[in-house]
């Protein structure tokens, strides 16, 4: 199945950011980090995908409002409820469709 996951992930025509959440002591929980982005999200946000990892999700989409997209991040989180979204990403002047999914430990960013 692994085999499965990495080839899709690999070859997707959707932009994907795999996901961790951000924890501080005494806190709860605060925000999230990416762990992998596929090349195709990258491409889209005009980066390479190891420029994304180990950043804060709100620091490589903050054309998403932060507190919608912090909110819906942990209800994906807490209960596996898949959340969705429309945003206007001003730098190319289009609209994109980003959905949020759990994966088994991981959250999951599709645009």
């Amino acid at each position: 199945m692994e085999t499965h996951l990495e080839l899709w992930f690999d070859t997707s025509v959707e932009g994907v950011a795999f996901l961790k959440p951000v924890y501080r002591e005494s806190e709860p929980l605060i925000t999230f980090h990416c762990q992998r982005v596929n090349k195709t999200l990258a491409q889209l946000l005009g980066r390479t995908a190891d420029e994304f990892i180990g950043q804060l999700i709100d620091s490589f989409i903050p054309w998403i409002p932060q507190a919608e997209l912090a909110s819906q991040l942990v209800t994906v989180f807490q209960t596996g409820e898949p959340q969705q979204g429309q945003y206007y990403y001003p730098q190319r002047n289009c609209w994109f469709s980003v959905s949020l999914t759990r994966l088994a430990g991981w959250r999951s960013l599709d645009v």
